[in-house]
């Protein structure tokens, strides 16, 4: 696994999903109901970010702009022990916000691995099942832009792609997110249709398409069943679900 492409879907898949996070939970939002803070996460060999916090909602800067509160870290490798709670970022500038990362953004990411990563004996609501739904399919494709303009072999799935508008859709819960490919790298569009796409994977509904998610269905067998419609150019299809397979390998 390259540590390079991990750290680049922790920072632009995992922590990116706190924006939908506070957009559709009321847990989330209360966590950071106070929070007036932009913290911005600089790492070798990935384009740095800046995450807004700014009382319940969250947006984000990519490259990162000044922010409250600047974390370096000296490798890929060290921002991703920090992901799993084991590494110290270095502070930059505004050693005297840690607070926020110690307190507020620990509790809402702890609210995000709740939700993605249940414990073992609880039961999640109806509400936090169709929020896991949206924030896997959100993580997902934000990662597969990670992997197809990183990862070695998402680099070469990619380089057999043209150019246009990859959309996700399931219209049955008004639901779509998108990818953008020019110049074989692709670009994660997550709100708003794109004006042209040029490729569709059209899902019957969210249990289906979280099935797909999770790697418990079988894709072909739904075509075959019409719950599943691809149309479009299908070479940009293929490729993007041979880089699923990828970042599932990345997201265990």
């Amino acid at each position: 696994m390259d540590k390079r492409t991990l750290a680049s879907i922790n920072l632009n898949a995992v922590l990116r999903s706190l924006i939908p996070l506070c957009e559709n939970d009321p847990k989330a939002r209360e966590i950071i109901k106070d929070a007036d803070i932009s913290v911005s996460f600089e790492i070798p060999g990935v384009p740095s970010r800046t995450l807004i916090f700014d009382h319940g909602t969250v947006r984000t800067e990519a490259p990162a702009g000044k922010a409250d509160l600047r974390l370096a870290f000296v490798s890929p490798g060290h921002f991703n022990s920090m992901i799993d709670g084991n590494g110290i970022p270095i502070p930059k500038w505004g050693v005297h916000k840690m607070g926020f990362l110690l307190g507020a953004f620990t509790k809402v990411t702890d609210r995000l691995s709740y939700i993605m990563e249940t414990p073992e004996g609880v039961t999640l609501t109806d509400e936090e099942e169709a929020l896991k739904t949206i924030m896997t399919a959100n993580i997902a494709f934000a990662a597969l832009a990670e992997v197809a303009n990183i990862d070695p072999t998402g680099q070469k799935l990619a380089q057999g792609m043209k150019d246009g508008v990859l959309v996700v859709e399931v219209p049955s819960a008004g639901f779509e997110v998108a990818c953008e490919i020019k110049n074989n790298k692709l670009t994660f569009l997550p709100q708003g249709k794109p004006a042209n796409p040029t490729a569709w994977m059209s899902f019957h509904d969210m249990d289906i398409f979280r099935a797909v998610l999770d790697g418990e269905a079988d894709t072909y067998a739904l075509i075959g069943e019409d719950k599943l419609i691809l149309s479009g150019v299908i070479m940009n299809i293929d490729a993007a679900n041979k880089m699923l397979d990828i970042v599932s390998r990345y997201l265990l």
